[in-house]
């Protein structure tokens, strides 16, 4: 198998890569298109003859390797599958009851004091634009400068919809 490899210049044990570039070098050198003498011939022959041998023994190689890996890997199964548990454990529940929190002073201060704040902010935002519609006709302000506005008053419905909402759900 030597003889293959030196054939087309090459060392033992040369990469697949290099067996493909040593075989197209010397393929034009030696091809009877290129180079119509007897001896370029013989050598182009013994140059393809080379270059399948090699191919088809690395080829060869890789499907016993890829034969090899699947022994290993099917051998590893069948131990990993020996070794499983024969049933599998059975879930353990806990007793889980859900209990809201008491209801506390704390927490009703906290309730109230939220909700004034939030109505509050709310009066704000739906009095601003009272207040801007107001400067407007007393004033004479131009109609753009009460537009910014709106999207305030929008804000401020949003909120109070949310405090509204949400009021219900607060001790729960």
């Amino acid at each position: 198998m030597d003889e293959y490899y030196y054939t087309l210049g090459l060392i033992p044990g040369a990469t697949v890569t290099d067996i493909k570039k040593a075989f197209r070098a010397l393929a034009l050198e030696h091809h009877p298109d290129v180079n119509p003498s007897q001896e370029a011939n013989r050598r182009f022959q013994e140059i393809v003859a080379a270059y399948e041998h090699l191919l088809t023994n690395h080829k060869q190689g890789l499907a016993q390797a890829y034969t090899q890996a699947s022994v290993q890997y099917q051998a590893r199964f069948e131990q990993v599958y020996q070794q499983r548990p024969t049933s599998p454990p059975e879930p353990v529940f806990e007793s889980y009851t859900a209990q809201s929190a008491p209801i506390t002073i704390t927490r009703q201060v906290t309730f109230l004091l939220l909700n004034l704040l939030s109505c509050g902010v709310s009066l704000f935002f739906v009095g601003l634009p009272v207040l801007v519609a107001y400067l407007m006709i007393q004033k004479g302000l131009s109609g753009w400068e009460g537009a910014m506005v709106a999207p305030l008053s929008l804000a401020g419905m949003l909120v109070i919809y949310r405090t509204i909402r949400y009021r219900s759900h607060a001790f729960e």
